[in-house]
């Protein structure tokens, strides 16, 4: 199964791969943490190509990018963003067993950056619950579950 690399990153930012599955028959539990898995391995993936980007775009290593050389990693990650990833073959949960998963994952944390750092530079995070099922029902239907047929 391909999914685009934007969904791939919306779905790990929100949190998912932070989620358990011990509401949901083990046949299911199963989906879901090779759902993980592979959005973990792809979301890897694509981190890698984007540090790629600025030797792609010719900048220097240690040197600062050029206005142009800026404007073609922003094109660049683009590409990288509106291309699919591969997750190999994901078998959907059944509607019962993704409103388990979703219930028990009601209050994912997830560290989100603020804009301040901490004493040594580092940016500082801030601590979130996010009912990460619901905020991404849209991008898991037909990936993660199956909704019945009317």
């Amino acid at each position: 199964m391909e999914i685009l690399n934007s969904t791939i990153i919306r779905l790990v930012n929100s949190g998912i791969l932070n989620t358990t599955e011990h509401d949901v028959p083990a046949e299911d539990a199963y989906k879901s943490y090779k759902f993980r898995k592979a959005l973990e391995k792809a979301f890897k993936e694509i981190a890698e190509k984007d540090k790629e980007l600025p030797k792609t775009a010719g900048v220097e290593e240690g040197k600062e990018p050029t206005k142009e050389q800026e404007k073609k990693i922003i094109e660049l990650r683009e590409a990288l963003y509106n291309d699919k990833s591969d997750l190999g073959n994901i078998i959907p949960l059944s509607w019962a067993s993704y409103h388990s998963l979703a219930n028990e994952n009601k209050k994912v944390a997830v560290q989100l950056p603020i804009n301040e750092k901490d004493e040594n530079g580092n940016p500082k995070f801030v601590t979130q619950f996010i009912d990460v099922f619901r905020a991404c029902e849209d991008l898991l239907d037909g990936v993660l579950f199956k909704a019945p047929e009317d």
